[in-house]
């Protein structure tokens, strides 16, 4: 009985526990909207969708068919949803900014077609959302985050500026607000 009764306390705390945690996980805002938002996840075979543009042209199709769906508002493509999957984590290098290697300089890097930041409203605060001309024969456009602006280039303006992410410089085109992206 004795058993029976400790057991019983330990699942009745464990599970105040989890409701409280759940509770206050709620109370955060994630920076996007959920409400009214479908996910889908598209797998795209080897070796048929290899090349980018054979990709870019899968996407801007299925996009085209669901922006025609009655009902639908925004779509997009994102390579990780934020807060659900992983996706990369990747040094930055910052050519004005001194780096400390005590001090963690990485960033989540996402890819996302035009329309993402709209269709999940998520607010952009300056410069543009990526275009359907920014490919790779071009100079890598980067929408940041305020937060991710703010420590590379306190009290100034991002839009133009130059980082290195995944061995590839990047300029800044635009600036949205944060999001979460893990926890």
């Amino acid at each position: 009985v004795m058993a029976e009764v400790a057991a019983s306390v330990v699942l009745l705390v464990s599970t105040g526990m989890l409701l409280r945690a759940l509770w206050k996980l709620q109370g955060n805002d994630p920076g996007f909207r959920t409400e009214g938002v479908l996910t889908l996840r598209t797998a795209l075979p080897d070796p048929k969708y290899n090349a980018t543009a054979t990709r870019a042209n899968f996407y801007n199709r299925v996009l085209g068919d669901i922006r025609q769906l009655p009902g639908v508002t925004g779509a997009a493509y994102i390579s990780f949803l934020p807060m659900a999957m992983g996706g990369g984590i990747w040094p930055v290098e910052v050519a004005q900014h001194p780096t400390d290697r005590n001090e963690a300089h990485t960033a989540s890097m996402r890819f996302v077609t035009p329309g993402f930041f709209a269709a999940m409203r998520i607010p952009l605060r300056g410069g543009r959302d990526v275009e359907a001309g920014d490919t790779l024969d071009r100079p890598l456009a980067a929408v940041v985050s305020q937060s991710f602006a703010e420590r590379y280039w306190p009290h100034q303006d991002p839009l133009g500026r130059h980082f290195k992410m995944a061995f590839q410089d990047h300029t800044v085109v635009g600036l949205v607000g944060d999001i979460r992206v893990r926890g």
